[in-house]
C-alpha cells in the first residue's frame, strides 16, 4: 500500500466494517436474503473495486467484482446500451426458464406491492457466469457456483479489513462478536408472469425504460427495507450502523433520481406518459428533490471515491459524517427519513401504479404444463 492520508484509511475501513456488520446482521433475515441481499453485495464489490484503484495499485481485482460493481449506475449514457442491456436480460430470461412460460418473477410484500425482481438480480449478475441456469445446470451445482463467488467477496473483504487494521494499528474486529441478528416477521410472496405480459413486441426502447423503471422499485425498496426492516429493528445502533445506513442510502437515492432525471430527459414521450398517469406528480417530485435534496445527497454519493490526497478529513466521508453529527447528531436520521417520506415512498407508489404488475396475470401450473407437453409432442 501507498503512503496516503489517514481518514482515506479510515474511511475505506470502515465502509467495509460497516457493510460486513449490516450483512452478518441480516444473514439469517428471509426477506433480506429473497432480494434485498443483491444489491447489498453489488455495494461491497463497489466498495471492494474502489479500495483497490485507491489502495491497491500493483494488483487488479476479479473482473467480476468491476461488472457487478458498475451497476451501481441503472442506465448508460452509450447511445442504444440500454435497450442492449435489456436485450440480454430478456435473453437470458427466456433461456434460463422458457419463452413460453412464467418466466420473470417479481417478490411481493403482505399489500401485494412488488419489492424486487428477478430481472434485477439478473442485471446486477450479468456477464458473470454467476448466473443460474436452471435448464442446463443442477441445483446443486448452482448453489456450489453462488457460494464460490460470494464466499471468494467475503476472504477479500477480510482480507482488506485486516490489512487496514494492521495499516492503521488498530486492533482486528470480530464482527460475529458484536453482531445483533435482525429476523424477518414474513417472507416475501412470489409472483411469475411471462415476458411477453410485461413488455410490448417491438418497442425495445418502451421495454428499456419499463425495465429502468423496474430497477428504481428494487433500489428504492432496498433503501426502505435498510432502514425501516433494518436499522429501525437494531435494538442496539451503535455508531457504525448510523454511518453506513447512510452511506448507503446516499448512494442509492442519487443513482434512483441520478436514473429518474435521464429517463425524463432522454425517454421524453415514454416519461410524458408516466409523468401525465400520476397527474404530473413525478415532475413536480423530481423538481422538489432537485431543489432540496439533491446537491447535498450527490455530494455524499461522490464520495465512495477515496480521496487519497487530501488534509481535509471532511472531504472523505468518516471525516464528513462526523463534522455532521457534531452539529446534530440526529442529522442522519433526520435527512434519511427526508428521503424517504418525501421523495422514495411517493415515487415507488408512483411507479408501481403505473406498471400495473399486479394487474397481469401469471400462467398456471396447468397452462405451463401444457404449454411443455406441446413442445415435447412438436420434437
Amino acid at each position: 500500500m501507498i503512503k496516503i492520508n489517514n481518514n482515506a484509511y479510515i474511511t475505506a475501513y470502515n465502509d467495509i466494517i460497516g457493510i460486513q456488520r449490516l450483512i452478518v446482521n441480516l444473514r439469517e433475515n428471509q426477506q433480506f436474503l429473497t432480494t434485498h441481499v443483491y444489491s447489498v453485495f453489488r455495494d461491497m464489490c463497489l466498495i471492494i473495486d474502489e479500495v483497490y484503484k485507491s489502495f491497491i495499485t500493483e494488483q487488479v481485482v476479479d473482473v467480476r467484482i468491476k461488472h457487478i460493481r458498475n451497476q451501481v449506475h441503472l442506465y448508460s449514457m452509450k447511445r442504444g446500451y440500454n435497450q442492449k442491456i435489456f436485450n440480454k436480460i430478456l435473453e437470458y430470461h427466456i433461456d434460463a426458464f422458457g419463452e413460453k412460460l412464467n418466466n420473470i418473477g417479481f417478490y411481493l410484500d403482505s399489500n401485494k406491492d412488488p419489492v424486487g425482481s428477478t430481472l434485477y438480480v439478473s442485471f446486477v449478475l450479468l456477464d458473470t457466469e454467476t448466473l443460474p441456469k436452471p435448464r442446463e445446470e443442477r441445483s446443486v451445482d448452482i448453489r456450489r457456483k453462488v457460494l464460490e463467488f460470494t464466499s471468494y467477496v467475503g476472504e477479500l473483504s477480510g482480507f482488506l479489513a485486516n490489512e487496514f487494521e494492521r495499516t492503521l494499528g488498530i486492533q482486528k474486529i470480530d464482527i460475529t462478536k458484536i453482531k445483533e441478528e435482525v429476523l424477518s416477521i414474513e417472507e416475501y410472496d412470489c409472483k411469475d408472469i411471462n415476458h411477453n405480459s410485461l413488455f410490448v413486441k417491438d418497442n425495445n426502447i418502451r421495454n428499456a425504460f419499463i425495465t429502468r423503471l423496474i430497477l428504481s422499485i428494487q433500489e428504492i425498496s432496498d433503501t426502505i427495507f435498510l432502514k425501516e426492516n433494518y436499522f429501525d429493528k437494531l435494538k442496539n445502533p451503535n455508531f457504525m450502523d448510523y454511518y453506513i445506513l447512510l452511506r448507503l442510502v446516499t448512494l442509492k437515492t442519487d443513482e434512483i433520481f441520478d436514473n429518474l432525471y435521464n429517463l425524463r430527459d432522454y425517454c421524453k414521450e415514454d416519461f410524458k406518459h408516466f409523468n401525465s398517469s400520476r397527474l404530473n406528480r413525478v415532475s413536480s417530485l423530481l423538481y422538489n428533490y432537485e431543489e432540496t435534496l439533491k446537491e447535498e445527497i450527490s455530494n455524499m454519493r461522490n464520495m465512495i471515491h477515496y480521496n487519497v490526497i487530501t488534509n481535509n478529513p471532511e472531504e472523505n466521508f468518516w471525516g464528513y459524517f462526523n463534522k455532521l453529527i457534531e452539529e446534530d447528531e440526529l442529522y442522519p436520521i433526520k435527512l434519511i427519513e427526508q428521503v424517504l417520506d418525501m421523495y422514495l415512498i411517493p415515487l415507488k407508489k408512483d411507479i408501481i401504479y403505473y406498471l400495473g404488475i399486479e394487474k397481469i396475470n401469471s400462467l398456471s401450473d396447468w397452462e405451463q404444463i401444457k404449454i411443455r407437453l406441446k413442445e415435447i409432442f412438436k420434437h
